[in-house]
């Protein structure tokens, strides 16, 4: 199908490719986009639209979206979250230390200048960009069908029933840690006040197994006691620790996320945003005899489970769209310090644009620029197709900060 847009822009009920070819060759409209292809008409028409419903199954790695009528999917994709915000951060902070310790070492540090301490709501930013990315992703679908009702799915999560089946009443506030100060000295106790390599009791430390800026958290089971030497010779590569299995890190963070990202929505689109819950899903999606996925989940959460599927299910991933760091880390030679920004566009091409190379008929995306202008292309997968000069390039479409690719139907 090919999406349609009136003369203003607004969205209009999708056509056939025929009736597209058919416009766009009588200069009844003219091409917006490329994927997915989308056409905008020349001129004022009387388009009837029918109701679409909107189904969006929030997640941690992949969030779920179709957009339905009564009896086909006009629009269902997978889209990926970017999983690299711990780590930016992370070196974020590193790169903050050391300028102030070139710069200002002699200034007294103040610890009242925070995001946290200057207005309240203050969300951590790995959660503030996966709520962005929802109703980016929300408003893209919306101006491509004549949205008319959008259902999200809100998911609760009881860890401590999780991780406790019987818990009840108080059992709540006196979970496993309760009694100790903090967090460290509770993992002391449980490893006896000894190292869990050599069993050793002197000069005790705590240790993340799996880092902060690699997804790890500060539960106890992400930790553990080494003495000072162990902790010394892990880091230098001596011996690995056992990662811990599962984890309560993605229904900690979705149950963080699902009242602020209704709220906003509600507060962008009104009366017609609604919710639902997970067994109305499964019950709908059950009865409908669909596989469990993301994309299904969010077509049960859109009211019309049994809507027929063209065959296309588009595949979303979100690439970064700005570099922070106005310098590299290593300075130049003679001093100067080099800029880490690249330029918006070198010989008429950008960062993640879509390209065809001429001398062998692949496409590709621009993934970096060599020098003598040979760009790097790279498919959807990240992996490398050619290297070749601007020449033997040809724009196929601009980046704008999400990259669809169509995939096979569930």
């Amino acid at each position: 199908m090919v999406y349609v847009q009136s003369v203003d822009g607004a969205p209009l009920m999708p056509c056939t490719e025929a009736k597209a070819r058919r416009l766009l060759k009588q200069h009844g409209a003219r091409r917006v986009r490329n994927t997915p292809f989308t056409i905008r008409l020349r001129s004022v028409v009387d388009g009837h639209v029918q109701p679409v419903s909107l189904g969006v199954d929030p997640g941690y790695r992949h969030i779920g979206l179709s957009a339905t009528t009564d009896s086909r999917v006009l629009f269902e994709a997978v889209a990926e979250c970017r999983t690299d915000i711990p780590k930016l951060m992370e070196k974020r902070l590193i790169l903050r230390r050391s300028r102030r310790n070139r710069k200002t070492r002699h200034r007294e540090p103040r610890f009242d200048n925070r995001v946290r301490s200057k207005h309240r709501g203050w969300l951590a930013p790995s959660v503030e960009q996966r709520i962005g990315y929802h109703i980016h992703l929300i408003g893209f679908v919306c101006r491509l069908l004549p949205i008319s009702s959008i259902t999200v799915e809100k998911a609760k999560f009881d860890i401590h029933r999780i991780q406790n089946p019987d818990v009840e009443g108080v059992g709540y506030q006196q979970g496993p840690q309760y009694g100790f100060d903090n967090v460290k000295e509770y993992v002391r106790w449980r490893d006896e006040y000894r190292c869990r390599k050599c069993r050793s009791r002197a000069y005790l430390e705590v240790h993340h197994i799996v880092q902060r800026r690699d997804g790890g958290s500060d539960r106890p089971d992400n930790l553990v006691t080494l003495c000072h030497d162990c902790h010394a010779a892990l880091h230098r590569g001596g011996f690995t620790l056992r990662k811990p299995r599962g984890g309560y890190k993605a229904p900690t963070f979705m149950g963080v996320m699902r009242r602020k990202l209704v709220e906003r929505l509600k507060a962008k689109y009104g009366d017609m945003v609604h919710t639902t819950f997970g067994y109305i899903t499964r019950i709908g999606r059950t009865a409908a005899g669909l596989p469990k996925d993301h994309n299904t989940d969010a077509r049960a959460i859109s009211g019309n489970a049994e809507a027929k599927l063209d065959g296309i299910v588009w595949r979303i991933a979100k690439h970064r769209c700005h570099n922070r760091r106005l310098h590299r880390e290593v300075p130049a030679k003679h001093g100067r310090r080099q800029a880490a920004q690249a330029a918006r566009r070198v010989f008429g091409f950008g960062l993640h644009d879509r390209v065809a190379v001429t001398i062998n008929d692949t496409t590709g995306y621009i993934a970096g620029l060599r020098i003598r202008g040979i760009f790097v292309i790279k498919d959807a997968n990240g992996v490398t197709v050619t290297e070749c000069t601007y020449r033997r390039l040809r724009l196929l479409e601009r980046a704008v900060g999400i990259r669809l690719v169509p995939s096979s139907s569930s």
